[in-house]
């Protein structure tokens, strides 16, 4: 009995342990699952942050680029600087030159700038007034003294050179970067001086601008283009009459040319300067003939009565025609001028 008793309690205690152990089992089974999907949920959080940050970012408006100024069209560039004045382009192109004085490091004590306007200035290639008709002239004073000291003559002058040259491209284009500086300017000289000795004078330079190949006009009253037209076909006839042979072209400008055509702003005259640049076979005949080609020419203008009736409105009561003649020694200066009186 004490031995069956024993098997029956130890069957009794075997089928109790096998029950716990599985219950075990179970219990732990969702606390796995349950850190699978805690760690599930942890990796979801920095995709749902994500995706609200590309929310957050698609619902902020994004700012609009700056727009850029315009750049004024030809036309308007061209309106703006036929309603300048001569002492507009000097302020213009002063206040330009200022700037670069202020950023240069060379030691500038004095500057100052001309403007010359030559509003009678023709293309020599075409019965058009020549939109680039802007000169200038600039004197500066600086002292190089501190720069060159101790340096012998030679070297001394070397040095002086050496660092004025440079100056001349940098003025140049500190003008140009205005709109008259580039679209009107024509020549520009530029003088540079000792401030100790203003009798020294370190350098001096001339500067051409070449045309820009913008197609710019001067604005010119219908009566005085219509005059302008007759004087250019008139000196057009005398340099075929004249000047057809090959040995008088230089290049494609014409022997014979209108150089100089308009309404002197000063005295109040129709003024037109005829350029003949070489003379021909007879020099003394073609100088003498020159009064009669005057008189032609005035003939012709004076025949536009609406044209001269608007000029005496104007109060210009005279023509005068000069002809540049460089090769006639006869003549100091080399010109040959007549002038009429408008009846």
């Amino acid at each position: 009995m004490k031995t069956l008793f024993l098997v029956l309690l130890s069957l009794i205690l075997l089928s109790g342990c096998q029950p716990s152990q599985g219950a075990g089992e179970t219990a732990n089974a969702p606390s796995e699952t349950s850190s699978e999907a805690d760690l599930t949920q942890t990796k979801t959080v920095p995709e749902q942050t994500e995706a609200g940050l590309e929310q957050t970012e698609g619902s902020i408006a994004q700012p609009e680029p700056t727009a850029q100024p315009q750049e004024p069209s030809y036309e308007e560039i061209q309106t703006e600087l036929n309603q300048m004045t001569e002492t507009d382009f000097e302020h213009a192109l002063t206040e330009a030159l200022a700037g670069w004085v202020q950023q240069s490091e060379l030691p500038i004590s004095d500057y100052s700038l001309k403007a010359d306007l030559d509003e009678l200035l023709m293309k020599e290639t075409a019965n058009e007034r020549e939109f680039m008709n802007l000169a200038a002239s600039i004197t500066i004073f600086l002292d190089l003294s501190p720069l060159t000291e101790g340096l012998s003559i030679e070297d001394k002058i070397a040095k002086e050179k050496e660092i004025i040259e440079p100056l001349d491209t940098e003025i140049s284009m500190a003008l140009r970067n205005t709109n008259c500086g580039k679209y009107k300017l024509r020549e520009l000289t530029t003088d540079f001086f000792d401030s100790q000795n203003p009798d020294y004078k370190y350098d001096s330079s001339h500067m051409s601008q070449a045309l820009t190949g913008v197609s710019l006009a001067i604005d010119l009253p219908e009566e005085e283009y219509r005059l302008q037209t007759i004087a250019y076909q008139f000196t057009a006839d005398f340099n075929e009459a004249e000047f057809s042979d090959e040995i008088y072209q230089i290049g494609s400008i014409p022997n014979v040319t209108l150089r100089r055509f308009g309404i002197l702003p000063d005295s109040k005259e129709l003024f037109a300067e005829i350029s003949i640049f070489s003379a021909n076979a007879d020099p003394d005949s073609l100088s003498a003939s020159l009064k009669g080609r005057a008189d032609a020419l005035y003939s012709e203008i004076s025949g536009e009565e609406d044209a001269v009736l608007c000029l005496k409105e104007q109060g210009i009561s005279s023509v005068t025609i000069s002809f540049y003649t460089p090769w006639d020694r006869t003549v100091d200066p080399p010109y040959h001028t007549f002038s009429y009186q408008i009846q």
